[in-house]
């Protein structure tokens, strides 16, 4: 194989894995891109208000937010593939889920660039947007998808 052919393959590998620049938004409306947290380690859950397993994650996301937040060069995004403010609002407050911020995937640009179809689901980026790994519900054995997000992302 040549040189050349060496270096298409690897830029089109690294280009695979690289961060794609969605917006989302969070509960109030605000919209963020993926690449307003480019330099910190990013963990998504992707996630429905319907979901059991999702409300499983979320909740324990939420009893563990503070601690794993106390790391600065970590971000943990936890993104509703709901289509609507006010369901994740009413989620929020059924399941008493007060320290985890919320955003929303409206027309599911997040989920869509990482190939997901179903939930929970789980990413992680390093510091220069590459993803490093990839789960779904179903796919960790006995560890929750952030046990799992999370001793990837160490």
């Amino acid at each position: 194989m040549s040189f050349l052919a060496v270096l298409v393959l690897c830029f089109m590998a690294t280009a695979a894995n690289a961060m794609p620049d969605v917006v989302f938004e969070d509960e109030y409306g605000k919209q963020y891109s993926l690449g307003d947290y480019k330099g910190s380690t990013i963990i998504i859950i992707g996630w429905t208000s319907w979901c059991p397993a999702c409300i499983k994650e979320i909740s324990e996301l939420n009893a563990k937010y503070n601690e794993l937040s106390q790391n600065s060069n970590l971000v943990i995004l936890a993104i509703s593939m709901d289509s609507s403010s006010d369901a994740v609002a009413a989620f929020r407050q059924r399941y008493n889920i007060n320290n985890v911020p919320l955003f929303i995937d409206k027309p599911r640009n997040i989920a869509n660039a990482f190939g997901f179809t179903k939930v929970p689901y789980g990413v992680v980026l390093d510091p220069y947007g590459e993803m490093i790994a990839r789960f779904t519900y179903g796919e960790t054995g006995n560890k929750s998808l952030l046990e799992a997000l999370v001793g990837v992302s160490n």
